[in-house]
Formats: structure tokens, C-alpha cells, sequence
């Protein structure tokens, strides 16, 4: 009975090593471990555990995962909506081709900028008046102001420097290097509510409106942006005075994306990462928005 009860527990076990060999993988990259886009992968990987084998690589963000998917590190990203283009622009021999997944959730453009820098709107910036910090190299703020300054040339005349984060925070508070900061947030963001706290005395939010960046499109030919107000009193202190209302914005999405070519070839595990994007789409919004 021993040797039977052993020889049927070995069967068991054969075949469930081999189940789990048999599933599809898929090789995510997302971006550094302590951002939205690292978090979004670890869930939507755990949302396909036993199904998909989801490969969550840390990466240097948009830009990054796009380089890496050219170059067959990855399978699959998750991008900001305009950088694709973004992308393509700076290497025009590029034969990438990607597919969309899906749509996890909205950023918002948070266009910040000291209270005496004269500027009260986002065409205040054609003037070189004050210097506008575009967040590091490859990051979302720094993808989205490319994409700015290629449908109206006349943001070229801004002066701006490559840095992001808190660094940014600081100096436009400050004000003397710097007057203003652009960030690609979710509303309440754990940074975003930092500001309000920290620098909102001396820092306001400031509109995003401009036609020529509505009609931006994709290379696929999917719309970029879409129009936004940030809700009046989202940040109590930024938005203090005049701008106590609500604040217009664009939004860009972040996106799950794949390689043309991979979701051609795997089409078992692009229903099976479909499926786990759409079951982690709740817990990832819920951690965005605050």
C-alpha cells in the first residue's frame, strides 16, 4: 500500500511540475522599485500566478522599457501614452512595434511654479522668463515636455534643466534657481501631497491649457492626451487664492504594452495577461490616487 500510496503521490507531482513548465511567460518591464509602475507589475504578476509566469523587471522608467523591448529584454512595459512617440522620434531607424494591452490609470500634468515667478499659465512658459525643471532624463514629466515643445516650437524659448523629485521641489520653492517644476502624477500622489505640506506657501499650481497639445496622437494614431481638471481644493495650499477652483490640466495614461511580434506568437499568454491586467486594475488605482 506504502510503495502504491508513493508511486501515485510521484504522478501527482509529475504532472503538476510539468503544468507549471507548460505556462506561458512573459518578461515585464516597469520602472524603479519604489514607483507606481514596479508596484503595477508585482500585482498584475500576482494576479496571474497560475496561469502566467510574469517576469517584473525594475527599469530606469518609459523611455527605458521601450529601449529594452527593442532590444528583446523585455516583452512586455508599462509606458506613459506619449513616450511611444517620444521614442520614435529620437530613434527614427526604430523598427519597434508595439501593441496596447490595456489602460491601467490616468496622470495627471502637475505644472508647478513659485508664487512671485510671474508665470499663471503653462504658455507663460514661451517667454524665458523662468526656468522650468523637466524631471531626470527618460522620465514622464522630461517625455511629456518633449512632446510639448515638438507641437508648439515656441516652448523651445524656455530655459529648463534635467531635474526631478525632491531636488525639484526644493529649488522652486526656493525660487532663485529655478521657478518652476513639471510633474506626471496621480492626483494626491504621495509626492504631490509633499508639495501641498512642504512648499505650498511659497508654490502654486498652475493651468495646462493649450490646443496644439490636445491634438497630439500616437504613432499607431491613438489619441495622447485627454483634457482634465484637477478638483478645487485637491491641494488645499497650491491651489490657494485664485486658483482655489478647479485647476485644467491634460492626463496621459499608463499603459500595458507589448511587443507586436510576442503578442502575434503568444496569444494564450496575451489573454492570460489581458485577464490579469483587468483583475489588478483596482488595487493599482487605489495605491495611485491615494
Amino acid at each position: 500500500m506504502t510503495r502504491i500510496l508513493l508511486a501515485a503521490l510521484m504522478v501527482v507531482a509529475t504532472f503538476a511540475g510539468a503544468s507549471a513548465a507548460d505556462l506561458p511567460g512573459v518578461r515585464l518591464c516597469t520602472g524603479s522599485a519604489k514607483g507606481n509602475y514596479f508596484f503595477a507589475g508585482s500585482v498584475i504578476a500576482q494576479q496571474a500566478k497560475g496561469s502566467l509566469k510574469v517576469d517584473v523587471i525594475e527599469t530606469a522608467g518609459s523611455i527605458d522599457n521601450l529601449r529594452k523591448m527593442e532590444d528583446g529584454a523585455c516583452d512586455a512595459a508599462l509606458v506613459q501614452s506619449d513616450a511611444y512617440g517620444v521614442y520614435k522620434d529620437r530613434n527614427p531607424s526604430s523598427a519597434l512595434s508595439i501593441v496596447r494591452a490595456g489602460a491601467l490609470y490616468k496622470e495627471y500634468a502637475h505644472l508647478l511654479c513659485n508664487k512671485t515667478s510671474g508665470i499663471d499659465s503653462v504658455k507663460d512658459l514661451r517667454s524665458n522668463k523662468a526656468k522650468l525643471l523637466t524631471g531626470d532624463a527618460g522620465s514622464g514629466s522630461e517625455v511629456t515636455w518633449a512632446t510639448w515643445i515638438k507641437m508648439d516650437k515656441d516652448y523651445t524659448k524656455a530655459a529648463t534643466d534635467r531635474i526631478g523629485g525632491t531636488q525639484a521641489i526644493l529649488r522652486i520653492r526656493d525660487g532663485a534657481e529655478a521657478q518652476c517644476a513639471l510633474f506626471i502624477n496621480g492626483l494626491n500622489s504621495a509626492l504631490m501631497k509633499q508639495v501641498n505640506e512642504q512648499a505650498g506657501d511659497r508654490v502654486k499650481l498652475v493651468p495646462v491649457k493649450d490646443g496644439d497639445f490636445a491634438s497630439v496622437k500616437d504613432p499607431g494614431g491613438n489619441k495622447v492626451y485627454s483634457a482634465e481638471d484637477i478638483p478645487g481644493s485637491t491641494y488645499k495650499a497650491l491651489q490657494s487664492g485664485f486658483f482655489s477652483s478647479a485647476v485644467p490640466t491634460l492626463a496621459v495614461e499608463a499603459l500595458v504594452v507589448l511587443r507586436a511580434d510576442w503578442a502575434e506568437q503568444n496569444k494564450r499568454g496575451l489573454d492570460e495577461l489581458s485577464d490579469a491586467v483587468l483583475r489588478a486594475t483596482p488595487a493599482i488605482k487605489q495605491r495611485v490616487d491615494g
